[in-house]
């Protein structure tokens, strides 16, 4: 008959007893709303090496976003397309030069910054605020 030493059969004896760990769940996180940019802003941009302000209005509707861009340069320029993800936006309007783009991203939930650019060459960036 062969003696197992003390330990290793307590140590058999613990792991052939012990019942599986249970893993705790994570707790569930509360479901964030998704960023909704709509409103109206006052930005500024730079336009060939003068500032320039302007209003953007962004209105949620039921096929997505509309809205449109004014400043004393360009008049108001309706939007064409507008598709967020997230809280980066792509915000497009036909101009006399030819499509303008305009790539924001929202610094929180009232603040944004991006750039735009023009066929043809012309860009800038912009920054602008949400009207409360």
């Amino acid at each position: 008959m062969r003696v197992i030493p003390a330990f290793l059969a307590v140590a058999l004896g613990t792991t052939a007893c012990a019942a599986p760990a249970q893993q705790a769940e994570p707790a569930p996180q509360p479901a964030q709303q998704a960023f909704d940019p709509s409103g109206t802003y006052d930005f500024t941009t730079d336009v060939q090496g003068t500032a320039v302000r302007g209003i953007m209005v962004i209105r949620r509707g039921d096929q997505g976003y509309t809205g449109s861009l004014t400043t004393d340069v360009t008049g108001e320029l309706p939007f064409n397309r507008i598709l967020f993800e997230g809280r980066r936006g792509e915000l497009r309007a036909a101009t006399p030069q030819g499509d303008m783009v305009m790539r924001i991203e929202f610094l929180d939930e009232d603040r944004f910054q991006g750039g735009w650019e023009v066929a043809g060459g012309m860009s800038g960036g912009a920054t602008g605020t949400r009207r409360h």
